[in-house]
């Protein structure tokens, strides 16, 4: 259908035009002009660059009721919307699900298979679907560690229906949860669709106008670390809304906020006075004192018993957090499971009207939700101190140690662990947490300076300034340095472009390597470096270029170092070191 077919199809005022008031002033003319555009663009499914023009008036939220006073057409929205959504796919639907029971969107399912669309669905494999059964849905299950968690539907590549909620009866009528509606291209959506059918170790994320989406497992450290620097750098406020919430760095990072001063709400699920999700938060709420945090239980109590006598819903199923006016959900509890091993989706959101409907919703939640109380007094715990590049523990067991910019913000946590030197005969000393956040995952690359050490309680105290190292493709984002070949061990690169390099900087597994540059033309000379896999930072007069080398299989860190400085708009080309 041609663009003149489907206006004549589509056009909303046909035969009312003549009736309609025309407007008072040219002004108005033009908006109506406009907005009729809109709508017959809309309508037509656009080429790609009309697209990008409309995706910001089609990404909507639509959150669900379950409370028993709401009118039934509002328990029904999400639903409503979904099965309006696959009743007009054309070609195609890719269905991500951890839970999939609800009869009207698998009958759906069928009768969009039937007029000829493709179906194609991705599973987790400790449910059973018994609702596919005899449909001749063809059923993938996720081969890996942990769950296939991702709630997704991607339609025509154009329309990706996702969230914090299941396509279940819980998840859309009985536990509170949010589901995305967003507009693409569909070039971005056919990107998209390939990111989640092959994981993109390299970069698993993409953007759309106000929206980033991100992957984990294989983007897990790296959403950590985006949550983290989030949290950190807070300045106004920090909402949220958590069904699971056992990730220490982030708990100890949010008490530092409030101890700064800044005003932390959250929402929990709850059943009763037990909270499944609250591990991370529970015992420092007790003991912080009077900071500006407050945790809330969910008020959600409506639920349904199945025919096998299970229970189910009455959840707060979010996980979803509103920090400086910036929206963070999707299905990516925060976890370390989340992190390292499930199949998780989120999304990072600054369309405004979107972010002010999360808002709006936390606001109802809460005026529904318990507090929890707390003493008014607090408990104190000292922080460890630092010998000679050591963390030594008196009687505090953990810390978080924050540094870094950007690509290279990192939040480590050490744990007490033995007593050794240099630490003193009553202190013991430390190693890092798995938990840690950061492309090192716990590697602690800056011995020299920290900027804060941080308790679980948000206790923290500043330490020395930061190196030079800190700073490195911060300031603004890197481009790429073109080498051609490198030797490690013999100490020689070729590089193209006219850039004359004076320092180079290498961070690998054994730390930071600092070598001064000889140029000959193109060709330059170094002292040896350790043959191991190195991101490569190139200083010139007056600009910093980065690089990467490998020796072999690349170091998963490496990987992550990668995929970090690209997803703060960093180029980067790696080359296969020789030796």
């Amino acid at each position: 259908m041609n663009l003149l077919e489907c206006a004549a199809k589509n056009w909303p005022f046909s035969g009312y035009w003549g009736k309609m008031r025309r407007p008072a002033s040219r002004q108005g003319t033009v908006w109506l002009s406009a907005l009729s555009l809109l709508w017959l663009l809309s309508s037509c499914e656009p080429s790609s660059r009309f697209q990008w023009l409309l995706t910001p008036f089609q990404h909507s939220v639509i959150f669900t009721r379950p409370e028993a006073s709401v009118s039934a057409q509002q328990k029904r929205a999400v639903r409503s919307r979904i099965l309006d959504l696959i009743h007009n796919a054309g070609h195609s639907i890719l269905l991500l699900a951890y839970g999939l029971e609800d009869p009207l969107i698998i009958d759906a399912l069928i009768r969009a298979r039937q007029r000829g669309v493709r179906i194609r669905t991705v599973l987790s494999p400790e449910k059973n679907y018994e609702g596919l059964d005899g449909t001749g849905i063809a059923r993938e299950v996720r081969n890996a560690s942990g769950l296939q968690h991702v709630k997704a539907l991607l339609i025509d590549h154009s329309m990706l229906i996702s969230g914090t909620g299941n396509f279940t009866r819980s998840g859309m009528f009985y536990n509170n949860n949010a589901f995305l509606f967003l507009r693409m291209p569909s070039d971005r959506g056919r990107e998209l669709e390939s990111k989640l059918m092959d994981p993109d170790n390299g970069r698993p994320f993409m953007r759309l106008p106000g929206v980033t989406i991100v992957l984990s497992p294989e983007g897990g450290d790296l959403i950590q670390s985006i949550l983290a620097r989030s949290i950190f750098k807070a300045r106004r406020s920090i909402r949220f809304l958590m069904f699971r919430f056992t990730d220490p760095v982030l708990s100890s990072l949010i008490y530092f906020r409030a101890r700064k001063g800044i005003p932390v709400e959250g929402i929990l699920d709850g059943n009763g006075s037990s909270l499944p999700g609250r591990s991370a938060l529970e015992d420092p709420y007790y003991e912080a004192g009077n900071i500006p945090l407050r945790l809330f239980l969910d008020g959600n109590q409506n639920r349904y018993q199945s025919a096998d006598g299970i229970y189910h819903g009455g959840h707060l199923h979010h996980k979803s957090a509103i920090i400086d006016g910036r929206l963070f959900t999707g299905s990516y509890n925060w976890s370390l499971s989340a992190r390292d091993q499930n199949r998780e989706i989120f999304f990072i959101i600054d369309r405004p009207r979107i972010v002010d409907a999360f808002q709006a919703e936390f606001g109802r939640l809460r005026y529904r939700a318990r507090p929890m109380a707390r003493p008014p007094t607090e408990t104190y715990h000292s922080l460890p101190e630092r010998r000679q590049g050591e963390l030594c523990f008196g009687e505090s067991k953990e810390a978080i140690v924050t540094g870094g910019r950007k690509a290279l913000f990192h939040a480590i946590r050490f744990e007490a662990s033995h007593p050794a030197n240099p630490c003193k005969a009553e202190e013991r000393s430390s190693h890092a947490s798995k938990h840690s956040a950061g492309a090192s995952r716990g590697r602690d690359y800056y011995p020299g300076f920290m900027e804060q050490i941080i308790g679980p309680m948000g206790t923290s105290r500043s330490q020395m300034p930061r190196s030079e190292y800190a700073d490195l493709c911060a300031t603004e984002p890197c481009q790429a340095a073109r080498i051609d070949r490198m030797n490690p061990g013999s100490g020689w690169m070729t590089l193209k472009g006219q850039i004359d390099y004076r320092t180079m900087i290498g961070l690998g597994r054994d730390g930071w390597h600092h070598r001064e540059l000889i140029r000959i033309g193109q060709f330059y000379r170094f002292s040896s470096l350790p043959e191991q896999d190195l991101m490569l930072f190139l200083k010139g007069p007056t600009e910093t270029r980065l690089a990467c080398m490998t020796m072999g299989s690349r170091d998963p860190e490496t990987q992550r170092y990668v995929q970090f400085f690209r997803f703060y708009r960093s180029s980067i080309q790696c080359v296969a070191g020789e030796g």
